[in-house]
């Protein structure tokens, strides 16, 4: 098996600042739990029949995953060939402070962001090398004697060499009969929708860059959201107000916060970013009803995209609407922080966020389903006029 080059993510552009080999202390571990690991409950979500579970002590009955993108991958390669050096020391002594804060029971690592960036080379067969080289070093990693590494560094397997392909071969594998079944097309459709979010919060904050204007670029993007594209997550809409409130001091919109050439690929950046952090909040929590509670870490080198999950932490509560399996909600209210700031909004925070709204929403995208690609072609048009086009493609 060759070992592969690293390229540009399918998508996803590399900034030069993360192809350095120093982490420069980005190592970025999120969704920090308590110390004592307990979940603190409160009643911040309404929906109909819901039961608030008791406080519960996570201990034995959680399992903690660490995930990453694919510029952290790019260093799990490299330490799991053997090639230490001050970023695989680094890393190092992350896994060693992840094994000492979990206990005997451990963690597994988790490519699945890595290969939700590879998709769509998994899919047409491109860079085959390159993604089973980084599942074997995810496998590896997983079956290292951890006293070694700590020791020195070293990776000293607790399974044959063969066994660890194996399993990475099996794994890539389930991922590509999963694209086939239609999570490529799911995975592609969430993209688009958090890219033409990234392009019109874009537009609306370089048309008027001033904090004061917040109150009027929230109005344009939450009626866009909700009676164009006919879907508003909470998530996106709040992180939209610290764009609008705080401009380019909002580290995961900085990219796209001042007139320059190249807007539609740090769009698509911020749309990655997005996915990420929406896929994290959705893994983390039961998986079945005898489960344990899933604790989902996300390893990174991207600031960004640090800042952007260190934003919207998950630490609030768990709710079990009508008898399903339980949710976990992080902790905002997402109408109430725009009531506080601008209560002349009411009546649109009424319309787009009472109860109902969200049905409303999927009635009418039925009834006429939004053109996403035609939405995202006037975007690109509009956004090339305000920062010049791009010198490669945003979109593949």
């Amino acid at each position: 098996m060759k070992t592969p080059c690293a390229g540009n993510v399918e998508g996803r552009f590399q900034e030069n600042h993360q192809q350095r080999p120093v982490l420069c202390g980005h190592c970025v571990l999120l969704f920090r739990p308590p110390p004592d690991f307990i979940v603190h409950l409160r009643a911040i979500v309404c929906l109909r029949g819901a039961v608030i579970l008791s406080p519960f002590l996570f201990g034995n009955d959680a399992s903690y995953s660490v995930s990453f993108d694919s510029n952290a991958a790019s260093y799990l390669r490299i330490l799991a060939l053997g090639r230490t050096g001050n970023s695989g020391y680094k890393l190092v002594h992350t896994i060693s402070s992840l094994s000492s804060a979990f206990g005997a029971g451990g963690f597994h690592w988790d490519p699945f962001p890595f290969l939700l960036e590879r998709a769509d080379a998994i899919s047409e067969g491109r860079d085959e090398d390159f993604v089973l080289e980084t599942i074997v070093a995810c496998e590896r990693l997983a079956a290292c004697d951890l006293a070694e590494l700590m020791k020195n560094g070293s990776i000293a397997s607790r399974i044959d060499e063969s066994e660890i392909e194996r399993r990475a071969k099996a794994q890539v594998e389930w991922w590509k009969q999963g694209l086939r079944s239609g999570l490529g097309q799911a995975i592609r459709h969430r993209l688009d929708l958090f890219y033409a979010f990234a392009l019109k919060a874009a537009i609306i904050h370089l048309k008027r860059p001033s904090p004061k204007d917040a109150q009027v670029k929230l109005k344009e993007l939450l009626e866009f959201l909700g009676d164009s594209v006919c879907c508003l997550p909470q998530l996106t809409a709040s992180a939209a107000l610290e764009f609008f409130t705080k401009g380019h001091k909002f580290a995961p919109f900085q990219k796209v916060a001042s007139r320059k050439p190249g807007l539609k690929k740090e769009a698509k950046n911020v749309a990655w970013d997005f996915l990420h952090l929406q896929m994290g909040h959705e893994f983390t929590g039961f998986h079945g009803t005898d489960g344990p509670f899933c604790v989902r870490y996300f390893l990174t080198f991207d600031r960004p995209l640090a800042e952007l999950f260190d934003t919207f932490q998950q630490c609030s509560c768990l709710i079990c609407p009508d008898g399903r399996d339980p949710q976990f909600f992080a902790d905002f209210c997402f109408p109430s922080q725009v009531l506080d700031q601008f209560p002349g909004l009411r009546p649109l925070i009424a319309k787009h966020f009472e109860q109902g709204a969200d049905e409303d929403r999927r009635t009418r995208s039925q009834a006429t389903f939004p053109d996403i690609q035609a939405i995202i072609t006037e975007l690109e048009s509009e956004i090339d006029k305000l920062g010049g086009p791009d010198t490669c493609r945003a979109r593949n």
